[in-house]
């Protein structure tokens, strides 16, 4: 998608809808959300879903599979706008509020059984930070229905830096660019009305 857009190349644009309709026909998981995770060449569910088998434990589902199908979603959206798109982004998105972001702890849990029963306590803390803003990002884009991503990922990613360095970080929960340092907040209740704050001013706009 991404070579599309810089290249205006039909044949790559192709791909990655083709690319799209595999990840739905097999990985989709219709019961109960988000996208199962480990196969073998020709579809088959593989017995071992670890990448790494020396730290990985065996899960169906893992926040960072899904992390990266966001960012493969919101590119694929940008070069062919359609509202099944839009609509599984938006699918993508609400398994992050409701399921992976952990409000008693302010981060994202790792791994998870295929109805979403976390499987561990680890903490990536670059991945709480990478969900952060992708989060952010994600909603001023289809919020402001921009031509371009860029402008809205330089918001949020000018934004972190901004709340990072900023003293009154506490009042900063009601700054939308504050949303990703706020999300990483101590507080669980300070995290989590960042967070629900961010999603509402984007059906504000939209």
């Amino acid at each position: 998608s991404e070579h599309a857009i810089a290249c205006d190349d039909p044949v790559a644009l192709h791909c990655a809808v083709d690319l799209e309709r595999l990840v739905e026909e097999h990985a989709a998981d219709r019961i109960h959300g988000g996208y199962r995770e480990a196969f073998e060449r020709d579809w088959a569910p593989r017995a071992d879903g670890r990448l790494n088998p020396r730290f990985d434990p065996d899960v169906a589902k893992t926040m960072n599979t899904h992390l990266h199908l966001i960012e493969a979603q919101t590119a694929l959206l940008q070069a062919s706008p359609a509202l099944d798109r839009a609509l599984r982004l938006e699918r993508l998105v609400r398994l992050f509020v409701d399921r992976i972001f952990d409000p008693a702890t302010g981060h994202c849990r790792m791994h998870f059984d295929a109805d979403w029963q976390p499987r561990s306590e680890l903490v990536s803390f670059g991945h709480d930070i990478e969900a952060a803003w992708l989060l952010v990002a994600v909603q001023l884009w289809i919020a402001l229905r921009h031509a371009s991503f860029v402008p809205a990922l330089a918001v949020g990613i000018g934004g972190t830096f901004f709340a990072v360095v900023a003293t009154s970080a506490k009042a900063g929960v009601f700054l939308p660019w504050q949303i990703p340092v706020n999300q990483l907040a101590s507080d669980p209740a300070r995290a989590q009305f960042a967070l629900l704050l961010g999603m509402i001013g984007g059906c504000i706009a939209l």
